[in-house]
């Protein structure tokens, strides 16, 4: 599974209207990733 840091990103995903793609929630985690990498 994902990391604890990666759950709100996970649920918005699989409640959403449509569950994403592959590549569409690969995206989404690369650009949380990079979020994540810039914060304190």
């Amino acid at each position: 599974g994902l990391s604890s840091e990666y759950a709100v990103a996970k649920a918005q995903m699989l409640t959403g209207a449509e569950i994403p793609d592959l590549a569409e929630a690969y995206n989404r985690l690369s650009r949380l990733t990079v979020t994540l990498s810039h914060l304190p």
